[in-house]
């Protein structure tokens, strides 16, 4: 029995708890030995194969996934761990069991499977059901049209094969829900024996020893052109670049038993029947002449590349050691594609393939390589419509102006319209990020843009649009803004900022399931600017804004007045709302989250508003 087959979660699980807790293994009771079971389960093995899961700070995925396990006690509807990232959601439940022989352990029962697999029932329901703080938080931030959840039951008891293949079965929806949620859903059914196979996969990662030589078989190009391109450099590495067809590309997954070892050294693998992998089959298939330009194609690491003499036509390379570190996306996909739609139906399509051949021998230098090169292969980012904004010269001038004001209590201003990490941002700077600002903006001048069409909606030009109706006029956007509009939107920001201490000091007063309109701040932002709109008239409103548009009065020992006017207004803010909700608010979870996003809520708001305006 080679090493890597004895590697046994059981026994990893207890040394990562004692680390963690720095007591006994044994003295830990059930509840607290299955939270920690689901956050060894995220840490150590989930977020290896998937590490954009999770922010890239070390101190921040550390702290994410201590939040994200909180939601583990009493009222959790059967979420031990839960965590959002983009579009993506993680949700574990574990179960543990002492019991080391298999003969001595309990099995799952149907009811545990029926439980887990209605978990996103409950959780769409999660306003008419009892649900503790945390895992309430949770629910409200996901975004059941658009997300994909990746689920996984994580047990040491048994599974019988009866059991197993009913859990593996499709889930069904409730009402209410997306017609198109279970194909967002994958769910994974661990045993001991899964979990085992997990821990061992997650430690094979970067086992080169273990992955298999390939033949490469390149497509030819015209006009007596060579079939790959090969790079040297002073370092003695060598990298070969050309084009493969999708065909190959298939073939690559689907020859022998080849599909594990084919990505031993990437730290990303397949997430699942993605809109990502959905969109690049129907490229595929729909589209074949223009996957070339479309895809970011295929990077891969092999020890030792050369000519395959036995090609004649000289457009084949034998790679040892071939492994796929950026890539799996496109390769699972198109595999896809070929099983279901038969061999043949990707000789169209074209793929970028790099290979870049590394040293064998394991020298310091040379792990530093590859860790590096695999590392930066995967740290690319999904593109996110808000990126397309971040050039602007509208952008550029906000920046500027944020850097002329004056610094409150110690720090500058940062005005951040480009995505970076948080490491990046200097400790003196108070970052101001592009998105929150314009949706902060959008949700106190118009409503909140998830009434109108959420994200998309908030950063397109087109006339009438979010982005549009902040930086926008007869003639498109505006290329920058001069100092009284900067100081109008600034106060905005600010005023609406300060507000939000107000909010969520009432969110947090323990009164929230009471409250069900406090859930999100985008409305609130909106009944505060109707009510100061009221209060002071459209022109009167501007100048206020521009005058609190320094942000000197935020400072700590500044600013008593303005403060004061901003919580007595928030208060109002609050009375708005609730009158709002209780009028018009449907108890359901559909209805609830509807009000949040019907047009006819601002409408009411602007009607209750304008009731109390005397009282201002």
């Amino acid at each position: 029995m080679s090493e890597d087959q004895k590697v046994k979660f059981r026994d990893r699980f207890p040394e990562y708890l004692e680390k963690e807790l720095g007591e006994s293994f044994d003295k830990q009771n059930d509840k607290t030995l299955s939270r920690f079971m689901s956050r060894y389960f995220a840490e150590k093995v989930y977020l290896p194969k998937y590490p954009g899961s999770f922010s890239n700070d070390p101190d921040d995925i550390k702290q994410c996934i201590i939040e994200s396990s909180d939601v583990d006690g009493s009222n959790d509807q059967g979420v031990d761990f839960i965590c959002k990232d983009g579009n993506s959601v993680l949700i574990v439940q574990a179960k543990y069991s002492s019991g080391k022989k298999a003969a001595k352990r309990p099995s799952e029962t149907r009811e545990d499977i029926d439980h887990f697999r209605a978990v996103l029932g409950r959780l769409y329901r999660y306003r008419e059901l009892k649900v503790n703080k945390r895992l309430r938080d949770a629910c409200a931030e996901i975004d059941w049209e658009n997300d994909n959840f990746a689920m996984y039951y994580i047990t040491l008891r048994q599974f019988s094969p009866e059991l197993l293949k009913y859990a593996k079965s499709p889930i069904s929806i409730i009402d209410g829900q997306p017609p198109d949620l279970p194909e967002r859903v994958r769910i994974e059914w661990l045993d001991e024996e899964g979990l085992n196979q997990e821990v061992r996969e997650t430690d094979s990662q970067s086992d080169l020893s273990r992955i298999e030589s390939v033949r490469v078989r390149f497509t030819t190009n015209p006009e007596s052109q060579p079939a790959w391109i090969r790079m040297d450099d002073d370092s003695g590495r060598s990298c070969y670049f050309g084009r493969i067809s999708g065909t190959e590309v298939a073939e690559l997954f689907n020859f022998k038993n080849r599909k594990l070892s084919l990505f031993s050294l990437n730290i990303r693998n397949y997430v699942g029947n993605t809109e990502t992998n959905r969109n690049i089959r129907t490229t595929a298939e729909e589209q074949p002449s223009s996957f070339f330009y479309f895809n970011n194609g295929i990077s891969a690491l092999a020890t030792r590349i050369k000519k395959d003499e036995s090609d004649k036509e000289g457009r084949s390379l034998i790679c040892d050691g071939f492994s796929i570190i950026n890539g799996a996306q496109t390769v699972r996909s198109l595999a896809t594609a070929q099983r279901e739609k038969g061999r043949g139906c990707l000789d169209g399509v074209q793929v970028v393939l790099r290979i870049t051949e590394y040293d064998p021998r394991q020298r310091t230098e040379e792990q530093k390589f590859i860790e590096n090169v695999t590392k930066y292969n995967n740290t690319q980012n999904s593109i996110k419509i808000s990126d397309f904004r971040s050039n602007d010269r509208v952008q550029q001038s906000i920046r500027q102006h944020f850097d002329e004001l004056n610094g409150v209590d110690g720090n500058k201003f940062l005005y951040v319209h480009k995505r970076i990490d948080s490491q990046s941002i200097p400790r003196n700077r108070t970052p101001i990020r592009m998105e929150e600002f314009l949706k902060t903006l959008h949700s106190f001048l118009h409503g909140p843009d998830d009434v109108f069409g959420g994200t998309s909606y908030m950063f397109s030009t087109a006339k009438d649009d979010g982005y549009w109706k902040l930086f926008g006029d007869s003639g498109g956007i505006i290329p920058t803004l001069d100092k009284r509009q900067f100081r109008r939107l600034a106060g905005v920001w600010f005023v609406s900022n300060y507000a939000r201490s107000v909010w969520k000091a009432k969110k947090d007063s323990g009164g929230e399931s009471e409250a069900p309109w406090l859930e999100r701040r985008w409305m609130f932002f909106f009944a505060l600017g109707t009510l100061l709109k009221l209060e002071k008239g459209i022109e009167g409103l501007d100048e206020y804004l521009i005058r609190m548009g320094s942000g000197e009065w935020t400072r700590k020992n500044e600013g008593r007045e303005e403060k004061e006017v901003i919580e007595q207004v928030a208060k109002k803010a609050f009375y708005v709302l609730k009158k709002s909700y209780e009028k018009d608010g449907d108890r359901t979870a559909s209805g609830h989250r509807n009000w949040f996003r019907d047009r006819k809520t601002l409408e009411s708001i602007e009607s209750e508003a304008s009731d109390i305006r005397e009282m201002i």
